[in-house]
């Protein structure tokens, strides 16, 4: 049987977090392959792994015929995942994508039409915190509307911080400079925010009705050359509609750092009861419904299942089980574009002042 092939595309920090994962896949041989164009940092990858292939050219590393099974993960800054998932797709190799998916919905729907095309998969590591128990269970409660119907959403976020004391660090300075990352909080934890609502929800349209940014700081201390205008806080009222018919209102609220206190909430509410939770899997989930007239609650713990990949590990690990044709939360293509064009509704509904709309059917 010959190896298995997977291709990174980028050397830096969260490559280095796929090639370790890539040792836990129930692969017996695999040849990794490793491309960056900074040729000292592509030699610092190979001493930290030296199991890797290194490839200054991207180009001449995808060259090689594919195999059936050859995928490719795309680890550099936004602004080149669009261009760089339609060469790999081209080549005739799935792709992992990392999040954000793209700069805006008409790379996204590029990148999907690309993929049809080649009848390959699109993945997007935005299901780092999805598919595990406390998603699972509030995922499984709202099918079974055991809150009866739902009507309401609140999705809250928020770290308390000066925002003049932001430090733009130069090893990632192309995160706060939207030309290279597309945006600030929303295109960092927005693709994760999204993923899992959606995968909870399961909607087929979003209404985004009204939206409101913080304007970048001003006085942050920045070194020579570094731009730095993205928003740090950002909120969006939300029409959810699902496949049931039903419509659901979704409170967004996404901001690091802001003024006001730090807090953090994950509210489902329906007519027969509400459910907080932690869906960055930690405190589990906690159930309110009526007893006898009273409000009960019941108190659903994590559950960590050892044999599960871990956070970093999720979307490698998912994407891998699609390509072998087995069951698994990973967010591929049609889904995986709906997902970040949701996101980048909330975008253009600030910039253009009106609301905007995002449809499954029109992908």
């Amino acid at each position: 049987m010959s190896k298995r092939r997977i291709y990174i595309i980028g050397a830096g920090s969260i490559a280095n977090s796929h090639v370790q994962t890539i040792s836990k896949l129930p692969i017996d041989e695999v040849e990794t392959h490793v491309s960056d164009n900074n040729p000292i940092v592509l030699q610092q990858f190979k001493e930290r792994f030296p199991q890797v292939i290194p490839h200054q050219d991207t180009t001449a590393m995808l060259a090689e015929p594919a195999r059936e099974n050859d995928f490719v993960i795309v680890c550099t800054p936004p602004v080149s995942h669009c261009a760089i998932t339609v060469q790999a797709l081209e080549s005739n190799r799935h792709v992992l994508c990392e999040k954000p998916l793209a700069m805006n919905q008409g790379e996204s729907r590029s990148m999907l039409a690309k993929a049809q095309e080649t009848e390959r998969l699109l993945g997007c590591c935005s299901s780092r915190f999805i598919g595990h128990h406390v998603t699972e269970t509030m995922k499984s409660w709202v099918e079974e509307q055991k809150l009866g119907r739902l009507y309401h959403v609140r999705w809250l976020y928020r770290g308390q911080g000066s925002r003049s004391g932001v430090v733009v660090g130069s090893n990632r300075s192309w995160c706060f400079d939207s030309q290279q990352s597309g945006g600030g909080v929303l295109m960092d934890w927005g693709p994760y925010d999204m993923t899992a609502i959606n995968d909870i929800l399961q909607p087929i349209q979003v209404d985004v009705l009204h939206a409101w940014m913080a304007p970048p700081v001003s006085d942050a201390v920045l070194p020579e050359g570094a731009v730095l205008d993205v928003e740090f806080h950002i909120g969006a009222s939300m029409i959810y509609h699902c496949q049931d018919g039903s419509q659901v209102s979704v409170s967004f609220e996404r901001g690091h750092p802001a003024y006001a206190s730090s807090t953090k909430q994950f509210e489902f509410q329906g007519t027969e009861g509400a459910v907080e939770f932690d869906w960055l899997d930690q405190d589990g989930l906690t159930y309110y419904y009526n007893d006898q007239g009273m409000v009960g609650s019941q108190h659903v713990p994590y559950v960590q299942d050892e044999n599960a990949p871990q956070m970093l590990e999720r979307p490698l690990f998912y994407f891998f089980q699609s390509i072998n044709g087995q069951p698994s939360p990973a967010v591929l293509n049609e889904r995986a574009v709906f997902n970040f064009n949701c996101l980048r509704a909330v975008y253009d509904c600030v910039r253009n002042r009106r609301s905007q709309s995002v449809r499954l059917e029109d992908l």
